[in-house]
């Protein structure tokens, strides 16, 4: 068997072969899926299982350690493959009544505030603020 490096990196060239097969990628992504598949089957054998030691007590400890691994694996599926295994999010925007969302944009003309005249003051006492100023 190849080392999993060298897989990676078998899976990571997508060549098209000439035979018109399947690339080694496109099956190994396939194989990827089915494992997935697999990993989800198997978390239903957990509720499957008896929970009762032999000495007639519920075995708490067992159960926690199954909801963990459960709860992890079910995580995992959810992120590699969403559309399967993730959470479904619907989102709905409607208008008044349940109609249709209508959006309308208007452009509306404004006047343009009149510019304000501001006298300046640069200590010459005549009120223009082009004159220079005199040394002293």
């Amino acid at each position: 068997m190849p080392a999993p490096p060298t897989v990676r990196k078998w899976a990571a060239q997508r060549v098209e072969e000439e035979d018109g097969a399947p690339s080694f990628s496109a099956e190994y992504a396939r194989a990827r899926e089915f494992g997935y598949d697999a990993m989800a089957e198997r978390l239903l054998d957990f509720g499957l299982k008896d929970y009762v030691g032999p000495d007639g007590y519920v075995d708490n400890g067992e159960i926690q350690r199954l909801r963990l691994l459960s709860d992890n694996r079910r995580w995992l599926l959810s992120k590699l493959l969403p559309r399967k295994y993730g959470d479904k999010v619907t989102q709905e925007i409607t208008g008044q009544d349940g109609s249709a969302l209508i959006t309308r944009i208007e452009l509306v003309a404004v006047d343009p505030r009149p510019r304000e005249q501001i006298e300046h003051d640069d200590g010459t006492g005549d009120g223009s603020a082009s004159s220079p100023r005199k040394k002293r």
